[in-house]
């Protein structure tokens, strides 16, 4: 009884606690909770991906469900423990894209967690490139749009190559990116080339991509207006006209069509470069008509400018016309002598010195010196340089002419012209000077004449006043008049009273009077000169003794060569000056005059002057000396110092006088010029390859200009020129030109293969090479089917330009006929095939059959020179051995080798006493002697104790 009521007791006791603990855990049931749900927002199809979902600070047990777009699609198990995350693997297929949650539920809770969007990426494959127009091949101005098309992706991004050069919108304005589209707008001859795309997705740190092909855009160029021109030869008794047609510009094929008078006489395709040459018939002296090319494309019809047919043959007069050209200071630079003739379309033209031939500089062998060292042609030989005139240059110099396309014709040639040049230099004084004095002696002269003219004069008077003295009349002057009014009347009366009896007289005494003032004019005029001549060379000596006093000699030194903007010292020193008087110094530049500075010197002392060189101060400079009290009295003048300027070189580049860089073919001509941005006395070098190019035939370097007259393959390369002065040097960057050769034929195709261990063929390789081209293009082919560059059994290898390699792993799907075509990466429409090779698995591992026969053949042949080699030796045997049979001859040798250890010299046989036995004799048995048998025994035992030996 008293345990039943402690039981009860305690019962009571616990009840408080048990309603406590059961308020708090409805307390801690009813607190909210908060899962949260991590895992990726992006995933590659059919790859795996994993959502943790944990909901903290929450009282086990707990359940998560992972939920898409209010979908249950996992539950797990009650989390026991608290604060675990739980993980839920899904695997990404096409339909997992969606928003993900999870929910956890507790004891009388429930709550949502946050979402993840996933998006499912699919991988890029099958990537690649079309265009619209769907073939890309168009001409300059025209649109293209390369689109990069996949066979499966999303979410995907897009990258651009041009000739395998990564392409940015920003990077150049000539492509235009938008999405999976690479928009070429007015396209221009530069945009030729490659075109590939990469379409790539990346989810977080894992990109997936897919490349594209290659595909070759094709910009064609617009035919330029096309030009004409026409030379002449002879081939026998036939003349001929080659007529050149061309244009500077113009993608190929390009139809060229001759017509003269309106008929066409010819045609061509040219595939090449965009030029073709023409023949037709000619006659000299006569007009055959008028030609014109006529240009034709898939675009473009244009026709040349017309010309004339008709070659005149050289003849009429020669001559040759001299003149000589003189630099800035009045000194010979040159002579030029021009040959004229008075017709011919194509002359042949030769120069003569002293009647020998001068050979053209394309003549002059580099062993023989020519007659004349220094001379120049140009003008196709119509004008001759004397570059120097000295005493082996004097002589007489005529020109020839004849037909250039007619070695046999006749020669008409010029008169010989005289060639010498005496040189005067005369200063400007001296010319004023001798111009004086020639004046002076002209009035001396006149002087002279006058005075003559005078003297005869007064006796000419004298004659005429005695002639006259009986005509005199007596006159009574009036009362008021002088005496010398009345002689005048009483003469002029006596005059008149006379003039028929005296008529004669008195017109001589008039003359006589006339010649008499004219005297005294004269007289009076040479007088006025004389004084005047006389007072002009006093005042001028006077001034010149003044204004060039000679007081010393004046030096000028100083450098020759100066840097622009470094400071550079000029010295003026007046030799030989005794005066003390302050002397200054002007330092000037000639031609123009431009004063540089001044320096003032006390007690003798040389003028300095420092200047920072400038390019104006290039030139002749002048120092002269005058007196500083009076800068009118000169003192001395120095000699002219010539002054360079060297500006430092700077910015070379290398310009090619060519519309298309991209369309120059082998055989058309190329002018490179090397232009700077800065520089003085600069000179030029071209390096090709890194290889310095000198003048040749078809290379012409003049000054900072390269001409390629006709280039070739080789021409191709690196160019830079070399850009040098007496400061520095300058490279230009390289300027890389190829020089496009067409594929031609024969195409070669050989193979070389590959055994594995047990000599069976496992591999083979395809060797696949043009003749010519520079720019091949490789295509191969199984069955007449295009093989694309890798394959499940095959590779290709590219090696431009030599060859291609196709790579073939030996199976029975490999089995087939393999060939492969070459033709232009800028021209694909023609292409140059090469022989066929059938490849068989069982064939190639057969020997040959011309092996087998080889080897079958020595076979028998050893076979037969064995059996030749026996049958000797048995002929051989029977004639010197007999019939002894060969185990007779071996038994002959070994008995002999036995004998051989026996004692000869004991052992005698006589002939007569051996006699043949009877078979019963030789089947009885032999009898031991007695005098035998112990020896015998004893050889017995001693046999027995000898251990064997094996050999």
């Amino acid at each position: 009884m008293q345990s039943t009521v402690m039981r009860n007791l305690q019962t009571l006791t616990l009840l408080p606690i048990l309603a406590l603990a059961n308020f708090f855990v409805k307390i801690v049931g009813s607190v909210p909770i908060h899962p949260v749900l991590t895992g990726p927002d992006m995933a590659y199809l059919n790859t795996g991906v994993t959502f943790h979902c944990i909901a903290h600070n929450t009282f086990p047990p707990v359940t998560y469900e992972l939920m898409r777009d209010s979908v249950v699609l996992f539950v797990s198990g009650p989390d026991l423990h608290g604060d675990q995350p739980t993980s839920f693997y899904l695997k990404v297929t096409e339909a997992s894209e969606g928003s993900y949650y999870c929910r956890a539920k507790t004891e009388g809770s429930t709550a949502v967690s946050n979402r993840i969007k996933l998006t499912v990426v699919t991988p890029p494959s099958n990537t690649r490139v079309t265009s619209e127009p769907s073939l890309p091949v168009v001409y300059e101005g025209s649109r293209i749009v390369l689109s990069c098309n996949v066979a499966k992706g999303s979410h995907l991004s897009y990258t651009w190559f041009f000739n395998r050069e990564k392409v940015t919108s920003s990077g150049s304005p000539l492509f235009g990116l938008s999405g999976n589209k690479l928009v070429l707008e007015k396209v221009t001859p530069e945009q030729t080339g490659q075109y590939a795309c990469i379409a790539w997705a990346r989810v977080r740190d894992n990109e997936r991509s897919s490349s594209s092909a290659e595909v070759q855009v094709i910009v064609k160029v617009y035919i330029s207006t096309p030009k004409i021109s026409f030379s002449m030869s002879k081939e026998g008794d036939r003349y001929y006209g080659n007529v050149s047609c061309w244009s500077s510009r113009g993608s190929p094929p390009v139809n060229f069509s001759l017509t003269v008078n309106d008929r066409e006489v010819g045609s061509f395709t040219a595939n090449e470069a965009p030029a073709a040459w023409f023949r037709v018939a000619m006659v000299p002296g006569l007009d055959m008509g008028t030609a014109q090319c006529r240009v034709k494309t898939e675009m473009q019809e244009l026709i040349s400018d017309p010309v004339i047919l008709e070659v005149v043959p050289v003849g009429g007069d020669v001559k040759v016309e001299v003149e000589h050209l003189y630099r800035a200071d009045s000194k010979l630079a040159a002579t030029r002598l021009s040959c004229q003739i008075s017709r011919g379309t194509f002359p042949y033209i030769s120069w003569l010195f002293n009647d020998s031939i001068l050979p053209s500089q394309t003549q002059v062998d580099s062993h023989i010196q020519p007659d004349l060292p220094h001379y120049v042609l140009a003008d196709r030989g119509r004008t001759l340089f004397l570059t120097k005139l000295g005493p082996e240059e004097f002589g007489y110099y005529c020109c020839r002419a004849r037909d250039h396309y007619d070695e046999s014709a006749p020669w008409v040639g010029s008169a010989a012209v005289l060639v010498q040049i005496t040189e005067v230099f005369t200063k400007t004084t001296e010319i004023v000077t001798i111009v004086f004095c020639c004046f002076l002696l002209l009035m001396l002269a006149v002087g002279v004449a006058c005075v003559y003219r005078m003297l005869d004069h007064k006796k000419a008077v004298a004659r005429a006043t005695r002639t006259n003295a009986s005509i005199y009349v007596p006159f009574t002057s009036q009362p008021g008049q002088n005496f010398f009014y009345s002689s005048m009347m009483a003469r002029i009366r006596s005059s008149r009273s006379h003039y028929d009896t005296r008529g004669s007289s008195n017109a001589s005494l008039l003359r006589t009077n006339d010649h008499y003032f004219f005297s005294n004019v004269c007289l009076f005029l040479l007088l006025c000169w004389m004084f005047a001549s006389l007072f002009m060379v006093i005042v001028g000596v006077c001034h010149c003794s003044k204004q060039n006093i000679f007081r010393g000699h004046l030096q000028l030194s100083g450098p020759s060569v100066a840097l622009v903007h470094a400071v550079e010292t000029f010295k003026c020193e007046l030799l030989n000056y005794t005066q003390n008087e302050t002397v200054l110094f002007k330092l000037l530049r000639r031609e123009p005059d431009k004063s540089l500075g001044e320096y003032s010197s006390l007690a003798g002392e040389a003028g300095t002057f420092s200047l920072s060189m400038k390019t104006s101060y290039e030139g002749d400079l002048e120092c002269v000396a005058s007196l500083q009290s009076d800068n009118s009295t000169f003192l001395s003048v120095s000699n002219l110092h010539h002054l360079k300027v060297i500006v430092p070189v700077e910015g070379a580049e290398v310009l090619v006088h060519y519309e298309a860089l991209e369309d120059i073919f082998e055989g058309m001509p190329l002018e490179l010029q090397c232009t700077i941005t800065a520089g003085t006395h600069v000179s030029y070098r071209w390096l090709l390859n890194d290889v310095p190019i000198s003048p040749s035939p078809s290379h012409s370097v003049s000054h900072k200009s390269l001409t390629i007259k006709r280039s070739t393959s080789k021409d191709s390369g690196s160019y830079v020129c070399v850009a040098s002065n007496f400061n520095n040097t300058v490279h230009s960057p390289a300027r890389v030109i190829e020089f496009k050769v067409p594929v031609a034929g024969p195409v070669k195709l050989h193979y070389d293969y590959n055994m594995g261990e047990n000599y069976a063929v496992t591999s083979v390789i395809y060797y696949c090479s043009a003749a010519k081209g520079s720019h091949p293009q490789y295509r191969w082919f199984l069955n007449g089917n295009l093989l694309d560059a890798r394959g499940r059994f095959y590779s290709v290898e590219n090696q431009p330009p030599e060859r291609s390699m196709l790579l073939v792993s030996v199976g029975s799907s490999t089995t087939g006929t393999y060939h492969c075509e070459v033709s232009d990466n800028f021209d694909k429409l023609t292409s140059v095939s090469s022989r066929k090779l059938n490849l068989n698995k069982e064939a190639i591992n057969r020997l040959p059959d011309l092996v087998v026969g080889v080897v079958f053949g020595c076979f028998l042949f050893l076979i037969l020179l064995v059996s030749v080699c026996c049958w000797i030796g048995v002929v051989f045997r029977r004639r010197h051995f007999g019939d002894i049979s060969m185990v007779g001859l071996d038994m002959g040798k070994r008995v002999a080798a036995n004998e051989a250890e026996l004692d000869v010299l004991g052992f005698i046989e006589d002939e007569d006493l051996v006699k043949t036995g009877s078979g019963d004799q030789f089947d009885q048995a032999s009898q031991v002697s007695q005098d035998e048998w112990p020896q015998i025994v004893e050889e017995k035992k001693t046999l027995e104790d000898i251990p064997v030996e094996f050999f």
